[in-house]
């Protein structure tokens, strides 16, 4: 899941300015973190 929202962001990110590129990226290491820590815990966060 997380590789298919990474394919579908990257295209995005390159065509974006470079804050948006960053705030973006953000948003994805956040939400991938948040998968982590709900996969490790047993909870969906």
């Amino acid at each position: 899941m997380v590789l298919i929202l990474r394919l579908k962001v990257v295209p995005s990110m390159l065509v974006q300015s470079a804050p948006l590129r960053l705030a973006s990226w953000m948003q994805l290491v956040i939400l991938e973190s948040s998968i982590i820590i709900s996969l490790e815990t047993g909870t969906t966060a």
